[in-house]
């Protein structure tokens, strides 16, 4: 394995005036990679039940101290899906490259390899597809834009394992391009099955707490948004308030940006009414809430946890932050119009709207694009009003 890392490693440093030289977490993360893939391209079954056995036992042995995990064994097909997370600054973008470089090796010795006829970069945008392009032609890796309005890319070539094919997927755009996939909102992972699981594992845990169920998800400091103490307090009164005149209950979730001492004071100030606030310890409630909620509010400051919100297809409320974005007034604005949102002013009111999905727009335009919908005809690069 660390032989193939070094190969990899000196393929990608050919044309670099500047080597790269791995630390310590960067080899961790290729090394997993190594092995997964060298186990996954030899034999998926018996993968499978190795990871599965630990399962097993990793379940038993939390049910044993009092816990469930709610972790089920996995399925062959989940095999087919890896995510490697980094942090920021850590080097994603070299180590994806080497990534690619690992799954060419090991794809091309495996009886798979000409099932694999693309693989495929997504960006936000158009410039970081420029980057990506330009920092894979100084990693000797070709790269090239795919075309999603070209009918059935599956035709045109086995390019898998030898060049990467780049696209844009643009939040917030107005219409698609050749290489773009216009959002509404953000891609998102809520799905039914995720939620009633999530809502069912957490559910008597505030069984004995009235309807409606308001969840209430906090962002917190960024560029753009502050979210003081004192903003948290006067919020956290109108969610009292709220609590109070509807009977209901405030099911509060923080973020990682939501700082703690704007937290307390939003708790100090709901501690009458009742309440859940996840102080967190333990599993974030974050998509139970989702699930169990009637209404949810959701302070202004992130596209995901809105987008994630109207995902439900229930009454979201906006609450305003201390700031200014003209991108994120443009989106509110639109989410407005499609009625999935209204802004927060401190009572409840029941609308309908179609559930926000724009991940499954987004996986239907790629699968047509490379000719997986039997059904569908060639891509139309217009934005579907």
């Amino acid at each position: 394995y660390e032989h193939n890392i070094v190969s990899h490693t000196l393929a990608i440093n050919e044309k670099r005036d500047r080597p790269i030289v791995w630390k310590y977490y960067q080899w961790l993360s290729l090394l997993f990679a190594e092995i997964y893939l060298d186990r996954f391209f030899a034999d998926r079954a018996a993968l499978l039940d190795t990871l599965n056995e630990y399962v097993d036992a990793f379940d038993r042995y939390w049910t044993d101290e009092g816990y469930e995990t709610g972790i089920t064994p996995y399925e062959l097909d989940d095999l087919n899906k890896l995510c490697l997370q980094n942090a920021t600054g850590s080097g994603k973008t070299l180590l994806m490259h080497v990534n690619f470089l690992q799954f060419r090796h090991y794809a091309s010795k495996s009886p798979l390899k000409d099932d694999l006829t693309r693989t495929v970069l997504i960006t936000p945008n158009e410039q970081l597809s420029l980057q990506h392009a330009r920092e894979m032609k100084g990693s000797n890796i070709v790269a090239s834009r795919l075309l999603t309005d070209s009918g059935d890319l599956l035709s045109s070539g086995k390019n898998g394992l030898r060049q990467v094919d780049f696209t844009e997927v643009t939040k917030l755009g107005d219409t698609d391009g050749p290489n773009v996939i216009a959002t509404f909102g953000a891609v998102h992972s809520v799905t039914a099955d995720r939620l009633a699981e999530a809502g069912a594992r957490f559910a008597p845990q505030i069984a004995d707490l009235p309807h409606p169920r308001i969840a209430v998800l906090l962002g917190g400091e960024s560029r753009a948004f502050k979210f003081p103490p004192e903003t948290g307090a006067r919020f956290g009164e109108t969610l009292a308030n709220l609590a109070r005149s509807s009977g209901g209950t405030l099911l509060v979730t923080p973020s990682r940006r939501t700082r703690p001492e704007t937290l307390s004071a939003l708790a100090e100030a709901v501690k009458d009414v009742p309440h859940f606030v996840w102080d967190g310890t333990g599993e974030n409630p974050y998509f139970a809430f989702l699930s169990l909620a009637d209404a949810l509010v959701v302070t202004e400051d992130s596209v995901n946890m809105v987008t994630e919100a109207t995902g439900t297809g229930k009454p979201v409320y906006i609450q305003p932050l201390p700031g200014k974005s003209t991108r994120l007034a443009r989106f509110h604005a639109l989410m407005r119009e499609r009625g999935a949102t209204r802004p927060f002013e401190g009572r409840l009111e029941a609308w309908t709207y179609a559930p926000v999905n724009d991940t499954e727009a987004v996986a239907s335009h790629i699968r047509k694009a490379l000719g997986l919908d039997p059904n569908a005809g060639p891509v139309d690069s217009r934005r579907d009003k």
